[in-house]
């Protein structure tokens, strides 16, 4: 019931914040679209924090099942609300734009059978003959890292990031004051031709060639060290007895990439019409996407 509820809550914050970035409605008029809006917000961090509060107390009573995540939040941290937020921070990180991610990587391959073939090849002499096990196994990937690569930069599953000026900056004769708002339009430097061979196609050799170091105009994770959680590597050991490092985004890729494309093959259905890309929060495609999935 809670998950139904939270994605219920999530979903609709979402969506307007999508609509606020595709220009339908602005904050700050105080209109009933904002107060519902601000309303939503609220219930949905609410349901958040009912999770947060009954895992506490299970935990607490010793009878629960382990949430390594968030049983990390609630060692370390004191703060309810500072818990409830990363926990936010960590469900859009480590779900939204994960699925999307995923979802776009499989769209892609349904389309291009030449080069689900090569991931297919890959990742079963990977899984076969070397084995797949962690994040270090992540560079016997070369091809299917390319490809994951690729999805991300075609894609643009993320449009944006945003920084907060420390000081005044100038740079190229402007002067950036103290307080601004800086947008990093990911999405721009992502289709840079300086810096991707083909970046009008799907391409993922070309655009990423052997030892190609494509600087700042590749980073659709962002940068710094605000850069999205789904790309952060995180130590683990105040759970384990042992350090476990991951990265959410890529690891959960390849993990499917590798159980899925090894023994199945995946095509567009026969009444499958083109799929175009809504950019928003998280970008995501414009409606369904049926595919046939079959062993092989």
């Amino acid at each position: 019931t809670n998950s139904t509820d939270l994605r219920q809550q999530y979903s609709s914050v979402i969506d307007e914040l999508d609509n606020v970035l595709n220009g339908l409605w602005n904050f700050g008029s105080g209109d009933e679209r904002e107060v519902k809006f601000e309303q939503n917000l609220r219930i949905f961090k609410s349901e958040m924090k009912k999770i947060v509060i009954e895992h506490r107390i299970r935990k607490g009573d010793g009878d629960y099942s382990l949430a390594p995540f968030l049983d990390m939040l609630l060692d370390n941290l004191d703060d309810e609300d500072e818990i409830i937020h990363q926990a936010i921070t960590f469900m859009i990180g480590g779900f939204h734009t994960t699925g999307s991610y995923m979802t776009w990587f499989f769209y892609f391959l349904a389309q291009r059978p030449d080069i689900q073939r090569k991931v297919r090849e890959e990742v079963r002499r990977v899984r076969d003959e070397e084995g797949f096990t962690g994040i270090n196994d992540m560079k016997k990937l070369v091809y299917t890292r390319k490809v994951m690569n690729e999805t991300l930069r075609y894609g643009k599953i993320g449009l944006f990031s945003e920084r907060q000026a420390e000081k005044d900056t100038e740079i190229g004769g402007f002067v950036i004051t103290k307080g601004s708002q800086i947008l990093n339009a990911l999405a721009i430097t992502l289709d840079d031709p300086q810096s991707f061979a083909n970046p009008g196609e799907f391409d993922p050799e070309a655009n990423f060639p052997e030892h190609k170091n494509h600087g700042m105009a590749y980073t659709p994770f962002g940068f710094g060290v605000r850069k999205c959680p789904g790309y952060r590597s995180f130590n683990l050991r105040r759970l384990f007895l042992f350090k476990i490092f991951f990265r959410f985004a890529d690891m959960e890729m390849a993990i499917v990439a590798v159980e899925s494309l090894s023994s199945h093959r995946i095509e567009l259905a026969d009444n499958q019409e083109e799929v175009k890309p809504v950019y928003g929060f998280v970008t995501k495609p414009d409606k369904e996407i049926y595919v046939n999935v079959s062993r092989m």
